[in-house]
């Protein structure tokens, strides 16, 4: 769902999204929005970027945990308190964010995000920072568990594959967290020496950790057994049709 606030921008445009007209003598002009929080197209599609964002990383900590239990029964007794753990702090900081106007438009990726040396940027990757420690404890808890039964790792591949999901997770948790904080430390300094030293390289990284988590779970869904459903489907269509 990151991917759609993406693509909503590519359709919409830059100019319609982190830009406003403006009369200047030389005739109406485009600029960079200043209160991004007053831009219809800058507020939807930061909150579908930013709410999908949180949420995933919540959902990561999720299913860390309950690769660590391995008890569906567990699970599946307590689904309901699980999804309203895994929603509430994105939709909590979504909400804060916007109602404290710390929403700023992105120059360089056409977007708006969080301001870059407001506090709520710093609420922003101690809340990521939060989320990455739990879900590898859970992750570490996990893997030594499986280790301790009967000396010998006896997984079943769909645990094989939570693991491996779990672990690309992380990389690109800690890669996308470095970036946020590398971001936040340079502009705080920026603003305080009005030197700018903002990497775009940095910007553009943490747009790809983000990102290739679609690739991740992409690996996850298109297995075999997903595909034979795919195919039961569309053999059912064409029975249909042909009756």
């Amino acid at each position: 769902m990151v991917s759609v606030g993406y693509i909503a921008r590519l359709l919409a445009g830059r100019e319609a999204v982190v830009c406003a007209a403006v009369q200047t003598s030389e005739g109406p002009r485009s600029v960079l929005i200043e209160a991004a929080d007053d831009h219809a197209y800058c507020v939807v599609i930061f909150a579908v970027v930013y709410f999908f964002s949180t949420s995933g990383c919540v959902w990561w900590v999720v299913l860390a945990l309950m690769w660590s239990l391995r008890n569906s029964e567990t699970v599946e007794r307590h689904v309901g308190v699980i999804h309203a753990v895994a929603w509430t702090p994105p939709t909590i900081q979504t909400i804060a964010m916007l109602r404290s106007r710390s929403v700023e438009a992105d120059e360089l990726a056409g977007t708006c995000r969080v301001a870059g040396g407001a506090p709520a940027r710093l609420v922003s990757v101690a809340a990521s920072a939060a989320f990455l420690v739990a879900g590898t404890a859970f992750l570490t808890s996990g893997m030594f568990r499986v280790r301790r039964q009967n000396g010998v790792e006896t997984e079943e591949p769909t645990t094989c594959r939570v693991r491996v999901f779990c672990v690309f997770c992380l990389v690109s948790a800690v890669v996308d967290l470095s970036c946020r904080i590398h971001e936040y430390v340079a502009t705080v300094n920026w603003l305080a020496s009005s030197d700018p030293r903002l990497n775009s390289t940095v910007q553009l990284l943490e747009i790809v950790s983000t990102l290739v988590l679609g690739v991740a779970s992409g690996v996850w869904i298109w297995d075999a057994d997903t595909l034979r459903s795919w195919k039961s489907l569309f053999d059912r269509l064409v029975s249909k049709r042909d009756r």
